[in-house]
């Protein structure tokens, strides 16, 4: 099974302040059923997008997790490049044919898009995702998606 990751749910793995549904503290039991669920993945695929949104947000922090994750995972950096562009301009009109303009920025749409156009061209099965716009456009891809409170 090949998984994606985007960046909300990578930057709730490297936040230290994970609560459970039932709102009490927990640190480790959400990130150790998310990291097993990971190890058993052919693939994790983290789309260049996500790298750079979760980079912005957490910098170095993020990026020594990523060497770590890279150490334990068979994990591959998905680029956006010719090939994803030539398929993004395919998908398009697909995903974004019942987009809530008045919801989601044009910025945050093409991102959105530019994940979910490399997670189509490297065969994501699942993509973790807490994101209710990806999960909706994920949908007509036919990706199935997990959000991060299910492993809590």
């Amino acid at each position: 099974m090949i998984i994606g990751l985007d960046t909300n749910f990578l930057i709730d793995l490297l936040d230290i302040s994970i609560f459970n549904p039932a709102g009490k503290f927990d640190d480790t039991v959400g990130r150790e059923r998310i990291f097993n669920y990971l190890s058993g993945a052919t693939r994790i695929v983290i789309p260049t997008p996500v790298i750079a949104e979760t980079y912005i947000k957490n910098g170095l922090v993020a990026e020594q997790f990523i060497k770590k994750l890279r150490a334990s995972v068979n994990l591959e950096i998905a680029p956006f490049d010719e090939r994803a562009a030539i398929e993004f301009s395919r998908l398009y009109p697909l995903i974004n044919r019942n987009r809530q303009k008045e919801e989601e920025t044009k910025i945050k749409t093409t991102m959105d898009n530019q994940i979910l156009t490399i997670c189509s061209l490297y065969q994501v099965a699942t993509l973790l995702t807490d994101d209710k716009g990806l999960t909706n456009r994920a949908a007509i891809l036919e990706i199935e998606t997990r959000k991060f409170v299910s492993f809590c």
